[in-house]
Parts: C-alpha cells; structure tokens; sequence
C-alpha cells in the first residue's frame, strides 16, 4: 500500500491492521483508519495499488484502503471514493440490482480486473456473492455475463456496469474524437474548417467560413422535412409548424441564433432521456451533433455551419466577434454519464483538453443555471466555465435571443475546454476555444 502521512493523533489513532483478501489470496496493510469510522463487525478490505493494475488508468490512491459494509457492500470501482452501495451506483448511472442491465445491451466495465472493457450482455442473474469481485461476501447483487468484441467473456457484478453510449445531451468527446467524428469529415469535406486558431484581434471571416442566410434556410427546411432521431426514426413536425419556424427565420437579422433560442416545441415528448429527446427545436439539433449520424448531420451541416459564423464573426462587417470574458454557469438537469466522467477525470489528469458536441448555452447568472440544473426534480449537474477577456469561440446572444433576460453565452459544437476541477455534482471549466 503508498505511504499516508502520520495524521494528528488527537483526532485519529494508527492501526496496523493486516488482512487475508480471499479474493486475492494474499495480505495487505489496511493503512490509517479514522477511529470514528471503525467499529465492531465492520470488515476492512484493502485492494492492491492501482499503480500493480496495468490496466487501470486511473491513480486514484484513496480506492486502495476502502472498508465495505452491508449498507455499502460494493468496493473497488474508481468512478466512487470508497464503498458504495448500489443506489449509489443507479444515481451515479451504473447499472445494479435495482436497475439490472438487459442481454443485448452495450456496456462498459469500472471493475479494475477489466477497466474499461466492452462489450454485449449475454446473461443477467441474481447471485449471493462469495467475496470475490468487488461486492461483500453474503450480499445480493445482479450478476453479468458480458461477451466483448474479440470473442472473450468475463462476469462481473452489474454495479461496474454502464452503458457504452456516451452520446447524451451535453455529451463530450476527446479531441481524437473529435478528430475522428463525423462531424468533422462533413466539415472539411464542404470546404470549411472544423478547427478556428485562437485570436485576440479582430480579423476578417476565411471565406470558408461563410455560409449565407439563403443557404442556411435551405438547410433548416430540408432538416425540419426529413429529421430522424437517435434510433434513426422519422420525427414528424407538422407542416404548419415548419412553415411557422421558416416565417420567423426569413424575419430575424440573426436568424439561425434567435431560432436556437426560442425553445419551440416540434412534437411531443417521447423519452424521458434529455439525449434522446427531440421534441425542442434546439435539443432536436443538439441532439443531431451529439449523436454524430451523417443522415440527419449532413442535412442540418449548413444550418449549424452558419450558426457558428454569427457566433464568430459580425455579419455585416465580416469581422470576427471577441468575448468580453469573465465566468458562466450552465445547469444540467442529468449528471454525465460514466464514461463522460471518466473523460473528464483523464483530462484533468493529463491536461488534456475535453469537447462538447453540441452548442453549450450558459449564463452569466450563476441562479438561473441552478434552476435549469433542478427543473426535473434531480440533483442535477453544474458547470462552471471562465472565459479569458477578449476571448474568440463563443458570443453574448442576448441582443438576438428570444429570453433576453437570460444573458445567455453561447458556444459553437466542439469548443475545447480545459478540466480545473470535477466533483460529482460540479465541474470547473476554462474555455480554450476552437482547436
């Protein structure tokens, strides 16, 4: 086990406490324990460094000493800091024994003994466990049989478990991900430039850059007329509301932004997963970025492209647009999923830099992110991003959008932004801009 410092003994008392792992069939040394959080019957487990797992990628040195308990009978997945239970694995959006996995799902393991393996569920049944693999000898827990891609099998309990899609609203890529989306191959492929360098003055637009109003109307009615879901199925907008949302486009100066800021409603609602919802005109084309099909992307390409222009440059004078700078919020009413917060997690830890897929709208007033951040009645996730002063990548829409009120900031899909910090309810941002 790594070295602790000697805590004050006021407070905590050393214990050399040793302890046969049968998962292991070794010893560890427990390490420092505080005195108020052992008691009688609690039994101490201490899993091997990270550092002896090659596979593992995440250091986090407080998961080697970490005491399961029959409240909290799960031990040794990263994504939590110590034992948890498997209500907390279902807040955190892993599967478990309340919320089992079905056969056909595609996973994604946070068990250390296969980091961060994929695969497809065969088999799902409730077990009592033996010690083994991270859940308490004599606990119940969803046991799961997952069939990776090269043909290898492995179990594990369903609190390890998540879902591989990571493609949920407000769902963030690598930038090698980035590189390799589809998204980006559109771009290029249309004459334009998915990267924009950093400036602090301002310069004229590249003419690749320019996509016209008349380009950009063709491109909203053909989207609106043939728009498909993230299951590739047709989402239906009435004819008079199509011709509604193209009677408001042909009037707005600044069509495409004051559109996006509406929150007009398509159709009715069908999913209760804010990624797989399309019944609002800026989730609808959100959710086209973050799920990055050509079908409905390469329809919507020019719509967005010339959103990104008036975010970037003024229109009439074609120069580019610098941001004041200063600190947004934005409230999300779902916590990333795992595999997000692990990227976010890598990031931080490497300086590494993260991208939302889609366009972030944020506010400059940290209250009114905290109500979006609770309007479902969930714990909600908060992001706080600083912007550098005469910043180029993102634009104060609120002489253009439709809730003035809201002194909304909006950046264009694939802004870079540096992880500062990340609690499971929070994340600290600097935005960085288009790489």
């Amino acid at each position: 086990a790594p070295h602790h410092p000697a805590p004050r003994m006021d407070h905590f008392a050393r214990l050399n406490l040793t302890l046969a792992s049968p998962a292991m069939g070794q010893s560890f040394c427990a390490g420092i324990c505080t005195l108020q959080d052992v008691s009688a019957g609690d039994e101490i487990v201490a899993l091997p460094s990270l550092k002896d797992a090659e596979a593992v990628s995440d250091p986090d040195e407080e998961q080697v000493n970490i005491r399961w308990t029959a409240s909290r009978p799960f031990a040794g997945n990263p994504a939590f800091k110590g034992a948890y239970s498997a209500q907390d694995a279902t807040r955190a959006g892993f599967y478990s024994v309340l919320r089992p996995p079905e056969p056909g799902d595609q996973v994604v393991c946070f068990h250390r003994k296969h980091w961060l393996e994929r695969g497809v569920v065969q088999e799902v049944n409730e077990e009592i466990s033996d010690g083994q693999d991270g859940l308490k000898e004599g606990a119940e827990g969803a046991r799961v049989s997952v069939t990776c891609e090269d043909g290898h099998s492995f179990k594990t309990w369903a609190a390890f478990l998540a879902s591989a899609d990571d493609r949920e609203y407000s769902a963030i890529c690598t930038t090698e991900e980035f590189q390799e989306s589809v998204y980006a191959r559109l771009v290029n492929a249309d004459g334009g430039d998915a990267t924009a360098k950093q400036r602090t003055s301002r310069v004229a637009a590249p003419e690749a850059a320019r996509v016209t109003k008349a380009e950009a109307r063709e491109s909203l009615q053909a989207w609106l007329g043939a728009m498909v879901d993230a299951d590739g199925e047709e989402v239906a907008v009435p004819s008079e509301l199509k011709e509604e949302l193209l009677g408001i486009f042909d009037e707005k100066q600044d069509a495409s932004l004051h559109l996006y800021s509406l929150h007009k409603r398509l159709v009715p609602r069908t999913s209760l997963k804010k990624g797989n919802d399309y019944s609002l005109y800026y989730q609808a084309l959100n959710n086209t970025l973050n799920h990055d099909a050509e079908e409905g992307l390469k329809t919507a390409l020019p719509l967005i492209r010339r959103m990104m222009f008036l975010l970037l440059y003024d229109d009439e004078t074609g120069q580019s647009r610098l941001h004041e700078g200063g600190r947004v919020w934005k409230g999300d009413s779902e916590r990333p999923v795992p595999l997000n917060m692990q990227k976010l997690k890598d990031a931080q830890r490497n300086g590494t830099f993260i991208h939302f897929r889609q366009f972030q709208s944020t506010t400059s007033d940290e209250k009114i992110a905290d109500r979006f951040r609770k309007r479902e009645d969930k714990p909600g996730f908060m992001w706080v991003i600083d912007v550098p002063p005469q910043f180029f990548g993102a634009r104060n829409i609120q002489d253009v959008s439709w809730r003035s009120n809201e002194s909304e900031t909006l950046f264009p899909p694939y802004s870079a932004f540096q992880v500062l910090s990340l609690e499971d309810d929070i994340c600290h941002l600097q935005a960085v801009g288009l790489l």
